[in-house]
């Protein structure tokens, strides 16, 4: 009995990691612009990252439509997290894969310590939030300000990392 535990357990396991590997992945601008089709659903998005010490988002190049709402358009940008947000009707439920993500950032760094002024672009696969109704708040001196994701809330969706693979030098198109 306690193997046949084990073998489900395992088999299990194998299961979601081979399904998070084989998803093909879509592009920020794609997955942007179908945003309320993917909400809640876990997809592999390729892009470019840029960040801070404050946060990271991948970042989409020339998306053919912009997400506007109330006058502001927003970045094509979709904020990288690992956790959902507070007000969040979705539930993590898979195991992020932290020995493969430690792997790829020490991949990455070598190719920016040999190529600085490089771009990388990285698939990254993970649970993908938005909300129908992006917002804009007021901040206290009165400008409006955006009330998404991420830094500032300054994205209209995010990524809560499960895996990261694939990081590649992009090239300038």
């Amino acid at each position: 009995m306690k193997i046949i535990c084990f073998v489900m357990i395992v088999t299990t396991m194998v299961g979601d990691a081979a399904k998070s590997e084989i998803r093909s992945p879509i592009s920020v601008c794609e997955l942007l612009e179908n945003r309320l089709k993917y909400d809640g659903q876990i997809v592999a998005v390729r892009g470019v990252v840029e960040g801070s010490t404050e946060g990271a988002a991948l970042i989409g190049d020339h998306c053919l439509r912009p997400i506007v709402t109330q006058g502001y358009t927003w970045p094509n940008a979709i904020s990288l997290s690992y956790d959902l947000s507070l007000d969040s009707p979705h539930t993590v439920n898979f195991t992020r894969n932290f020995r493969q993500i430690d792997r790829i950032d020490r991949e990455a760094r070598r190719i920016k310590q040999k190529y600085p002024d490089v771009k990388i672009a990285y698939t990254y696969v993970g649970l993908f939030e938005t909300r129908a109704k992006l917002g804009q708040a007021t901040n206290l001196t009165g400008e409006f300000v955006p009330a998404g994701f991420g830094h500032l809330g300054a994205c209209p969706a995010q990524l809560v990392i499960q895996t990261v693979r694939d990081p590649r030098v992009q090239s300038s198109k």
